[in-house]
């Protein structure tokens, strides 16, 4: 298996979100506090019947894996999408936009000479302002950003 570099020339969403602490609870060991999963009843560490416990962890207040209306429409890097507080959201589908966005993962050449920055802007604020507005809903921000994004994959 290999890996390679992916790259996105265009506009695109920043959604914000804050961190928040929350309660979940875990399957394994109620004494040790850790997960366990034996085929035994007992944990092997303390001997104690498994069951459950509740554990904090920092969770994002907003998950964009978590919006099954709008899985489809923008394209984010699973574990890459989220720094710092802020997921990066890509257009998934064209909707009558001014240009190709993908670039070939083999050599291509794109003159950016003529490329109207605010005209890519404010296409995807239009295109996708139904679904904009469902990301503000669930979002601390959204901004709209015009430039490159690379990942991984």
């Amino acid at each position: 298996m290999g890996t390679s570099r992916d790259l996105y020339l265009g506009p695109y969403l920043k959604c914000s979100y804050h961190t928040e602490t929350k309660t979940v609870e875990r399957r394994g060991c109620p004494k040790c506090k850790e997960p366990k999963y034996h085929s035994s009843k007992f944990c092997p560490d303390c001997g104690t019947e498994l069951g459950t416990y509740e554990e904090e962890v920092k969770a994002a207040s907003a998950d964009y894996y978590d919006m099954d209306d709008l899985i489809d429409v923008f394209n984010t890097q699973g574990e890459y999408a989220n720094h710092d507080g802020f997921e990066i959201l890509m257009p998934n589908m064209y909707r009558d936009a001014p240009r190709s966005f993908s670039i070939s993962e083999d050599f291509s050449h794109l003159n950016l000479k003529d490329v109207d920055v605010d005209v890519e802007m404010k296409w995807l604020e239009t295109a996708f302002e139904e679904e904009i507005g469902l990301l503000y809903e669930r979002y601390d921000s959204v901004e709209v950003c015009w430039g490159v994004v690379q990942w991984w994959s």
